[in-house]
């Protein structure tokens, strides 16, 4: 076996041997020859294409690995890491990452808020051909309605050209044809603008005919607005009720609020409203029992408005009890309303104290009839020993007896009386008495005649002696002592559901359930309860949380840090600037909440601001800051900013002399937006009017030209809706 192995080893050293002797021959040959050295020059480029495509095929599939746990992690709700992932790919150039970590950022999805770097990275995409990223700028740009959050102003001229760049998306389009319709920031044009429409419903037409409920949905809505398209009931209604059919639920809502106030040509239908609702009922039921809370609410709302069918609040508070157990806030303080409001009881609560009402209120009216029989006794046994005391003295002293109080004749004695009874005692007698004269009859008084007949009735149900009357059976107690009943109040509705639902009890289940969730970072829950604790809202033991700053603040405090919440910020400025506990009030605390919330771009803040800056006496007094934080909010459209500003430059302040001229221009900007939307009947327009001779009075004509001609413009800028 040692040979054998031996043999074997050598062999092999000889092999080894041979393979490089040769090896050394064929390197001579490559290197002294021409043909030899090519060879050599091609198997290098080879071997350096081949390691650069491993290293790409590398890369690539690095990014596919990014892409793909990204995306799970989003699904999965891990916000953080799905961020981690889709920064990377967007930081190797992927446009659909970049528009992914910009949106996150813009929401604050496993991040706080950062709307620089979400308008950056959006760009970025933009730049690089993402229509979507072109269509979210267009649109921030544009500015529909909370958009403003985001730092970037109003500017329809970049509105126009990023969404003009976002393709045929019908967003885009309409957003287009509102630009042109309305004139924001381009002279109107409604040719223009009805061609984005019109392009914009046959985008959705297509789609509409293939069955899309969402767009069958939107083409209803086209034809009920009357902006894009005249109004057409009986076309929108096609359309509604082909997305209904599949079970849409905004068609059906839609349609639901056709059929119950009517159209411009369509009579309301409470039978095909009823039909539409239990469509509705049928969805929300389908989604309640798979654990859908908010069906479960939406079908307690329905029962308990008894708009479209009839109102059953025994089902909506059934309803409502599923919600509860699922713990649902909104549920129990639902129900909470419902009792508090006494048009829901609890069946067995209700109906064991009726009985002990009952009881008690029969109990009270034996213990007053034997009180009172009590009494007539004492008052018989009282007369009979009086008569029987004057039967003594009379028997005693005959000729000094007490003459009875009865009528007498001539000679004294009672008419027909037997002189024999008189002297036994057996008839009355009375004192003489003036004769009185005889009275008119006096016609008949109601008021007299019902007193007669209460006495009447009063007599006819007096209970005969020595017997007890009991309560009858239609004797009936209200709900609740404390409870007030107004004619025409319908009785509470009875319906079983657990003992322990009070509505104290309830509200306090409602609180514990927020703070629960809030602990667990519910930014949401963090500010309800920040509000609660400011509106007065809940009670019971230990839940005395209403108008109570202290809690107030904790709550807006932890929201703000959570997740740097520009709501939260601004009403923590609020309190410590307008506190009814001025020991909470500080300016300085307050102008530092402000400026966190002004940061994140909340309109509020800059108003806050404003205002914090404009007031009097507060030490930090700045007209000029004050001036520049209304301008900020005036020019994002808010009328409320604009009239602030108009008497702040009217009034003046440190560091800034009364410019009625500035002043009359805002004010001008809000009358002009008035008249725009017919506005023109109400107490802000005549205080406006007033207000305008007030300050034109301070001006030259030339003066009052210039603020004219610098409201119109600003209307020319920001847009005829603005």
């Amino acid at each position: 076996m040692a040979r054998k192995w031996k043999r074997a080893y050598n062999n092999f050293v000889n092999d080894c041997r041979d393979w490089f002797s040769r090896l050394g021959a064929q390197q001579n040959s490559l290197v002294s020859s021409k043909k030899g050295r090519i060879r050599m020059i091609l198997a290098g480029v080879g071997a350096a294409g081949i390691l650069a495509a491993s290293y790409y095929a590398a890369g690539y599939f690095r990014m596919q690995d990014y892409g793909m746990r990204a995306k799970l992690a989003y699904d999965a709700k891990s916000y953080k890491d799905a961020l981690e992932n889709y920064q990377l790919l967007a930081d190797a150039g992927n446009s659909e990452a970049m528009f992914r970590t910009a949106e996150m950022y813009l929401s604050g999805q496993g991040t706080v808020k950062n709307a620089a770097r979400g308008i950056k990275y959006l760009r970025m995409a933009a730049d690089r051909g993402s229509m979507e990223a072109a269509l979210r700028l267009g649109l921030l740009y544009f500015a529909p309605a909370g958009e403003s959050r985001t730092c970037v102003e109003h500017n329809y001229r970049l509105a126009r050209e990023w969404l003009e760049k976002a393709g045929k998306q019908p967003e885009a389009l309409l957003a287009l044809g509102t630009i042109y319709q309305r004139g924001l920031g381009v002279p109107k044009d409604e040719l223009r603008s009805q061609n984005y429409f019109d392009e914009w419903a046959r985008t959705y037409m297509i789609k509409a005919e293939q069955g899309d409920p969402e767009a069958q949905y939107q083409m209803g809505l086209y034809f009920t607005d009357g902006i894009r398209h005249a109004a057409d009931d009986e076309r929108a209604i096609h359309w509604y009720e082909l997305s209904a059919k599949q079970d849409y639920v905004k068609a059906l809502e839609a349609l639901a609020s056709i059929y119950i106030l009517g159209g411009a040509k369509i009579k309301p239908d409470p039978a095909k409203a009823e039909a539409v609702f239990q469509d509705l009922i049928r969805i929300y039921e389908k989604n309640a029992r798979s654990g859908d809370v908010d069906a479960l609410l939406a079908l307690g709302d329905i029962y308990q408005s008894g708009v479209g069918i009839p109102r059953d609040y025994a089902k909506s508070v059934d309803y409502l009890i599923q919600a509860i157990e699922k713990n649902s806030p909104a549920a129990m303080l639902t129900l909470a309303n419902l009792l508090e409001s006494g048009l829901v009881v609890n069946r067995v609560v209700y109906q064991r104290e009726k009985q002990e009402k009952e009881r008690n209120a029969n109990a009270a009216r034996i213990r007053k009839q034997m009180e009172e029989l009590r009494l007539k006794k004492e008052e018989e046994a009282r007369r009979a020993q009086e008569e029987a005391e004057r039967a003594a003295r009379a028997a005693e002293n005959p000729d000094s007896a007490e003459t009875p109080d009865v009528p007498q004749n001539a000679e004294g004695a009672a008419p027909d009386a037997n002189p024999e009874a008189i002297a036994e005692g057996a008839v009355t007698l009375i004192p003489d008495t003036p004769d009185t004269p005889d009275l008119p009859e006096t016609p008949a008084d109601p008021d007299s005649d019902a007193d007669a007949n209460h006495n009447a009735d009063a007599d006819a149900a007096a209970p005969a002696e020595d017997t007890l009357l009991i309560p009858d059976d239609e004797f009936s107690s209200s709900w609740s002592e404390d409870q007030v009943s107004y004619p025409g109040m319908p009785d509470p509705v009875q319906v079983d559901f657990p003992e322990y639902y009070t509505a104290e009890k309830l509200r306090q289940l409602a609180h514990e359930e927020k703070v629960k969730r809030a602990g667990t970072g519910d930014v949401t829950m963090m500010k309800e309860l920040a509000f609660d604790a400011l509106s007065d809202f809940g009670s019971g033991d230990g839940f005395e949380y209403g108008a109570n700053y202290s809690d107030a603040i904790n709550w807006f405090t932890r929201a703000s840090q959570a997740g740097e919440d520009a709501e939260a910020m601004f009403e923590l400025g609020h309190i410590y600037q307008t506190a009814e506990d001025r020991s909470i009030r500080n300016n300085a605390l307050a102008d530092a909440w402000y400026q966190k919330s002004a940061d994140l771009c909340y309109t509020p803040a800059y108003i806050g601001l404003g205002s914090l800056y404009g007031a009097k006496n507060t030490g930090i007094e700045d007209a000029r800051v004050s001036h520049c934080w209304y301008e900020k909010a005036a020019k994002l459209g808010n009328q409320d900013a604009q009239m602030a500003l108009a008497h702040a430059f009217a009034e003046g302040g440190r560091g800034a002399q009364p410019d009625f001229r500035e002043a009359l221009k805002w004010l001008l900007v809000v009358r002009i937006s008035l008249e725009k939307a017919g506005d023109t009947k109400s107490r802000q327009y005549q205080d406006i009017l007033k207000l305008e001779d007030d300050f034109e009075y301070h001006l030259q004509p030339e003066e009052i030209n210039e603020a004219r001609a610098a409201a119109d413009n600003m209307h020319e800028i920001y847009g005829t809706d603005w």
